[in-house]
This record gives structure tokens, sequence and C-alpha cells, in this order.
């Protein structure tokens, strides 16, 4: 098909241009622009297309490789070891407690989350300049451990650019036929806006906007600016940022009865008493309990998304009934439950950011070189981390239009940089906050073996506009004096219910979740995912 063979030529001259070096340039804030995304993503080296009959071509790329496993594999491999007997290192037959202190596996987390943000936010700095990649996940995220050192960091990478946009074209106003003079991705029937393209990648990964748009069509999706303009510039963002939970969450393993719980429970305030009834006396229980909720709230999350994900996959390879899938999405409400979900998280991790600045604050007023039994890490504290993770995670409300690169370089400003000195990264003083904690190089050896818009220079005052849902006087240190899990978890509930109130006074459900969801008007309204 004419289609199949545009965007086969559009994968090949979009790897031709990342891998080349751009002509030097300089921001207008005097960074340097991102020179290279060579060894990030792959690169081409050759390609063929021959016509072999009427209206079937055959395109061969050929590309460089990336080093480096699938990060889902990785952390699979991962949770095995974790589980494997204690003479290889695992946690034998009590299946957790043989695992390093907390502490140091939330320093690890934090620090393999903040290195896939610190290396690709560049890359997709410079990747959104002129296309989406639409299928970022941990699967198409590679990750290259074989060399951490406390100085080296584990390198990540890019591929599978095969559902990727041109940036320009994908923004355009429905019907528009602006011509080009570059390749491009376009729909079975020449189409090449975001109205008629294949909503496609991982749904576990997708921003509400793309579910609205996979159940409803571009009309609906469109009579909402604010999921509107999320579907159309944040889908990479956010996809990266629930990545980089998902790492996060999975270096930070939970008993397997503590899970079920959290999975079977109906309401998040049960999932709490749950994990506070299951952990009672455990090492969490001198951990923050932000650090406990965000772990909880993720697994509500993922625990939802993943069943959806399979049945879209069974459906896709079977050749089954889309209509009847969709119907079934909109009559168990999944659109406002996954919502719900995405608004907990981010809530989720503002809480612990500002924790992190309490911990900060009460680690100065201490003398302490390092946060007490209790707080937040060193490396969630120091790195970003949950800043970063704020810009990029979105809940559907985000009233933001800035482009994507503008985007990425707000979460530059906001992360700490990597220890890798790449081309690709903008020249910033390396942070105390980058470098590898000591006891990962044991594990790595085992493992081995085994938003709004606004304006502003300062990157605080921009997080303030983009973050919030904090009460005030939450940072204030002298009002939270130490407590156990059980009293902290009391008062995270109250929040949690606070929050759900200020949900409803936002009027969040928007107009498209207040709305029924209804059928596509006609076939191109929404497209099987590829």
């Amino acid at each position: 098909m004419h289609s199949d063979l545009m965007n086969a030529l559009f994968e090949s001259h979009l790897l031709r241009v990342l891998g080349n070096r751009p002509p030097h340039s300089v921001s207008e804030e005097g960074r340097e622009a991102p020179q290279s995304c060579i060894g990030f993503v792959p690169s081409l080296v050759a390609s063929e297309s021959v016509c072999v009959g009427v209206d079937t071509w055959r395109v061969r790329l050929v590309m460089t490789r990336v080093p480096g496993e699938p990060l889902d594999l990785f952390l699979e491999n991962r949770r095995k070891c974790c589980e494997s007997s204690a003479e290889g290192g695992g946690t034998g037959a009590l299946g957790w407690c043989g695992l390093p202190p907390l502490a140091q596996q939330f320093d690890e987390a934090c620090f393999f989350a903040h290195e896939l943000i610190a290396q690709l936010a560049p890359v997709f700095e410079r990747i959104s300049e002129i296309a989406l990649h639409r299928d970022v996940n941990s699967h198409n995220i590679l990750i290259d451990s074989a060399n951490v050192s406390l100085n080296t960091p584990p390198k990540y990478g890019l591929v599978d650019f095969g559902l990727a946009v041109d940036s320009a074209c994908w923004c355009e106003d429905e019907g528009a036929s602006t011509p080009i003079t570059r390749p491009s991705r376009i729909g079975q029937d020449g189409s090449s806006t975001w109205h008629y393209l294949d909503v496609g990648g991982d749904c576990r990964y997708w921003p509400l906007a793309a579910w609205v748009q996979f159940l409803a069509g571009w009309r609906e999706l469109d009579a909402c600016q604010t999921l509107c303009a999320e579907y159309q510039l944040r889908l990479d963002l956010h996809a990266l940022g629930i990545t980089a939970l998902q790492l996060l969450a999975d270096l930070l393993p939970l008993p397997p009865e503590v899970l079920s719980g959290v999975r079977s429970a109906e309401q998040l305030e049960d999932a709490l008493d749950i994990a506070k009834r299951t952990l009672g006396g455990n090492v969490w229980d001198d951990a923050p309990p932000e650090l406990l909720v965000l772990r909880i709230v993720w697994e509500r999350y993922w625990s939802r998304v993943s069943p959806l994900h399979g049945r879209l996959i069974r459906t896709f390879h079977t050749n089954g009934d889309w209509d009847r899938l969709k119907m079934d999405c909109i009559e168990s409400g999944v659109h406002d439950k996954i919502a719900e979900d995405l608004r907990l998280l981010r809530a989720a991790i503002n809480e612990a950011r500002e924790a992190c600045k309490r911990s900060q604050a009460q680690s100065q007023a201490d003398g302490q070189a390092v946060p007490s039994a209790g707080s937040m890490g060193k490396v969630a504290c120091s790195s970003g981390l949950f800043d970063a993770l704020l810009i990029l995670v979105s809940d559907g409300r985000s009233t933001d239009t800035m482009s994507g690169p503008e985007v990425w370089r707000m979460v530059l400003k906001v992360i700490a940089p990597s220890v890798l000195d790449d081309s690709c990264s903008p020249p910033q003083q390396t942070s105390s906050a980058s470098r590898m904690p000591a006891h990962l190089i044991a594990t790595t050896a085992n493992l081995d073996a085994g938003g709004v818009h606004v304006a502003l220079g300062d990157a605080e005052a921009e997080l303030a506009a983009v973050a919030p849902l904090a009460q005030d006087g939450d940072c204030n240190p002298d009002q939270l004096p130490p407590e156990r899990l059980s009293r902290r978890l009391n008062d995270l509930k109250s929040k949690v219910a606070w929050l759900s109130q200020e949900m409803a006074k936002l009027g969040e459900k928007s107009e498209a979740g207040r709305r029924p969801v209804r059928e596509p008007e006609n076939a191109n309204e929404t497209e099987e995912l590829p």
C-alpha cells in the first residue's frame, strides 16, 4: 500500500536526520542546542526501496545497533533475581527480607530513574523538533548496565521509530494538506494529521487524551482544549514519565501479599490500610510514608492498565471486535478510572517532592550531611527527579501549549545532569546526585550473572506553576515532627480525601469526562492500533 511505503520512507528519513550532527547553534538562553543523538538512537546506514509488484514495495533499512537490553526485560530479570535463592544473592523462601535495606533500594531506584530522564530528555528535545516517537515504553527503551560503577551510570537508548509522525504535519488543522518537501507518515486515506492517524503505542503509557481519542474519536477530543493539546504535544513526555515511574517502582519491590491486597482494594484508603497492616513492624515503617503511598498509587494504576493492554493486544492479534472492546471500556468507565489514577499519581509525586524539601530542610537544621532515617534519600532530594516527573506525567488538566522542545528544555532545567559527558547533554556542572550508590556495584554484578504555560526564568517558579496540589503549611518542617508509619498514613489518607474534594471542585470530570462518550461517527475517527 502507498501509505505503508510512505511510512517506511519516513522512518528512514527520520533515522538519517537523527543520525547526523546538525549545524552548531546556541539558544537564546546561551545553552548549546543538542548536537547529536548518535549512540542513543539507531543511525541509518543504508536503505533500499524496490517495487516488487502492483502497489507492492520492499523497503530495507540498515541501521546501527544501540547497545543494551529492553528495559522491561532488565526489570523482569531483576525481579527474578530478587526472588531467587539466598545463595544466589536473592531472598530465598522469605521472598523479600533478603533484599538490601530500603534506603539503599530507594537510592538505587532514584539513581536509575534519574539517569533515564537525564540522558533521554536531550535526545527527545532533538527528536521533538521534527517528530513524535509515539511508542515510548519500557520495551523500546534499552538499558546497558554492563559497565556500571561508582561514576559510570547505566546508559539508555531509544529504538523502534515505526510509529513516529512528522510533528509539523501531526499538529495541522483537520483537512489540511500543506505541501512538504520531506517524507511524512500518512494514514490509509492519505491524512497526516492527528485527527485520522491511528492511536499508536502501548496503552499502559498513554495519557488520558489518547484514551479519549481511542474510545470516542477526534471530534470528542477536539471539544476539550486541554485534552486536545495533551494529545498533540505530550505523548512522548507522558510516556517517558510513566516509564521512569515504572523503573522507580519496580526497583522498590513489595511483598506479594501486599501487592495482591493493594490490587484487590476498592479504594485507595483501603489499599493504604492493607499495606499498613501487612507491613507492620517492617522496614517500610522507618521509610517516609510518602514513598509507600507513591508505590501503592503506582501499583493501582499499573494493575488497572495492564489487563487493558493485554486485551488490546489479543484483539489486534486475533482480528477481534474493536467496537465491542471500546463499548466495554466505555460501559466500565475506563476513562474516568484512569483519569482518577493519573491525578492521584501526580498528587503522590508531589507529596514525595514536598517530602524531599522537608528532608533537606531538616537535615540542614540538624547539621546532617545526609537525611536521617525515615526521610527521603539523598539521591531523590538532590537529583530533581520528582520535579521532572511532575512536568512529564500528565493528568489531562494542563493548559500548557508549549511546543515539544520547550517542554523538554524545562525538564532539563530541573533535572540534575547525568554523569555521562555526551554532546546530547547540556553543559552543566556534574551533581553528586548523579553518582552511583556504592552498594550497586555488587548488585549489578549479580544481575549480569543472572502543568500550565508560564514564561519564568526561574525553574523553581516554573515547577510551582506546573506541579501544585499541596496543602498550605505542608512544606514547614517545624510542623512535621518525626512520626511512625501508622500515624503518617492516617494523615496522608486525609490528604487523599482532600484531593478528591479538590478534583470535584475543579470540575474535572472535564467536558470529555462529563459527557457520555459516544460511538465514532465513522471509521476514520478512530483507527485500530497498529
